[in-house]
C-alpha cells in the first residue's frame, strides 16, 4: 500500500501519546493499529483534533476540521474512520464520501453515535425517527463506498439488527469483524514475571460508568459472609473525575477492605490483573473489552454477568453467570479461589496482533 488515511473526529491522541497511559480502548486500539500499519505503507495521514501538524516518521498528523479541507484526497486512497462518521450534510463528508471508506465500529448502536458530529438543533430534528431513517440512516445505506468495521460478533449482530428496524438490509460483503488487537509488546514483560497471586483480590478495571454501582452491591454481599476478600479497583482514566468523590466514600465505608487505585499506566495496570484471583465485568453490554482479553493474556480468569455482551467471546464460558443472583457469582469467586492454581487460563490466538494484522490487510488490500 502507497497511502492510508485514518480520521477520528473524537481525540487529539497520536500513536506515541496513548502508551503506557490510562486510556479508553477504541483510542488505544486505532492508534496502535495505525503504527503497525505504517510498516505496510509508504505514507499515513491521520486527520484528528491536533491543533498543529506533526510528522513521526512516515506518519503525519493534521487537523480534520482545517487540513482535511485543503488537502488533496485522491479517489483511490482508503479511509479508515474511527468510531464516527462526520456529519453527513457538511463539506467533509463531501469531499470523501466518494472514496472506500471503512468506519471502524467500537460503540452501541444507538441513534448517538450516528448524530455525534451534529448539532443540538439537528439531533432535536431527528428525535423524529421518519427524519432520521430517509435523512441519516438511508445515506449510510446508500453509499457502498462505506463498509463496516466490527470488534466483535455481538456488535456485528447488533448493528444488522439496528438497520433491520428501519428496513434497510446492509450487503454481507460490507460488513467484517476484526477483533481489537491484543498489543503483548505493553503486557509481555509482566508476564513474564513471576508475579504471586493474591487470592483475595477481586478486581474491578473497566469504565465506572458501566456500572460500578453492580460491583460494590456484589461487593457489599461479599462483605458481609467473606472478610478476607478485598475489592480493588482500577479506572481506564477518561471518567475517573465523575467518580472521584465516590472513590473516597467507597474508601470510608469499606476501609482496608478495598483498594483503589485509579488510572494507572500500562505497567502498573498489568501487575495489578496478573496478582489479582480474578477479573470482574459489569452487567454492561461490552462491544469488545480489552480488559478481559489482557486478562487472559496474562493469566488471570474472568468472571461476566450474562447480560456482558461479546465478553463471552473472549472467555470460558463456565465463567459467565447471573449478578441478579448474588450468591451465584459469590460461589463461582470460591471456586476460582479455591482452583486457581490448576486452572489453565490462556487467549485465544485470535485475538493476537499477527492473526488480525494480517485480516486489516488482506481487506484493505482487496
Amino acid at each position: 500500500m502507497n497511502k492510508l488515511i485514518f480520521i477520528d473526529i473524537t481525540s487529539n491522541h497520536d500513536h506515541n501519546s496513548i502508551k503506557n497511559i490510562a486510556i479508553g480502548a477504541s483510542e488505544y486500539q486505532f492508534y496502535n493499529l495505525i503504527e503497525k500499519m505504517s510498516n505496510y505503507c509508504d505514507e499515513i495521514i491521520c486527520y484528528n483534533n491536533k491543533v498543529n501538524i506533526i510528522k513521526i516518521k512516515n506518519i503525519s498528523y493534521k487537523s480534520y476540521k482545517n487540513d482535511l479541507l485543503n488537502d488533496i484526497i485522491e479517489p483511490n486512497l482508503k479511509i479508515i474512520i474511527q468510531r464516527m462518521l462526520p456529519n453527513q450534510y457538511e463539506e467533509i463528508y463531501n469531499k470523501i464520501k466518494n472514496n472506500k471508506i471503512y468506519l471502524w465500529i467500537h460503540d452501541l448502536i444507538e441513534k448517538n453515535v450516528f448524530l455525534f458530529n451534529y448539532d443540538n438543533i439537528e439531533r432535536n430534528t431527528y428525535n423524529d425517527d421518519e427524519l432520521f431513517k430517509n435523512n441519516i440512516l438511508n445515506n449510510f445505506y446508500k453509499n457502498k463506498n462505506i463498509n463496516y468495521i466490527f470488534v466483535s460478533k455481538f456488535i456485528n449482530d447488533k448493528f444488522i439488527n439496528y438497520f433491520k428496524k428501519y428496513n434497510f438490509d446492509i450487503e454481507n460483503n460490507r460488513l467484517h469483524i476484526i477483533y481489537n488487537i491484543l498489543y503483548d509488546d505493553e503486557f509481555i514483560n509482566v508476564k513474564n514475571q513471576n508475579i504471586i497471586t493474591n487470592k483475595n483480590y477481586i478486581t474491578y478495571a473497566s469504565a465506572w460508568q458501566k456500572g460500578i454501582e453492580r460491583i460494590i452491591k456484589l461487593f457489599d454481599y461479599i462483605n458481609n459472609i467473606d472478610k478476607d476478600l478485598k475489592l480493588v479497583l482500577l479506572s481506564p482514566g477518561y471518567d475517573w473525575k465523575k467518580f472521584k468523590k465516590y472513590s473516597e466514600e467507597l474508601k470510608i465505608k469499606y476501609s482496608d477492605n478495598i483498594i483503589i487505585h485509579g488510572p494507572v499506566n500500562k505497567q502498573e495496570y498489568s501487575k495489578i490483573i496478573k496478582e489479582s484471583l480474578v477479573i470482574l465485568s459489569t452487567t454492561f453490554q461490552e462491544t469488545f473489552g480489552c480488559v478481559f482479553a489482557e486478562s487472559y493474556y496474562l493469566g488471570t480468569p474472568v468472571i461476566a454477568d450474562y447480560k456482558s455482551g461479546a465478553v463471552k467471546e473472549i472467555i470460558d464460558n463456565n465463567y459467565i453467570v447471573n449478578y441478579d443472583n448474588l450468591k451465584e457469582v459469590y460461589d463461582k469467586i470460591l471456586f476460582i479461589k479455591n482452583n486457581r492454581d490448576n486452572l489453565n487460563v490462556l487467549l485465544d490466538k485470535k485475538f493476537m496482533l499477527d492473526y488480525n494484522l494480517n485480516l486489516w490487510i488482506k481487506l484493505l488490500e482487496y
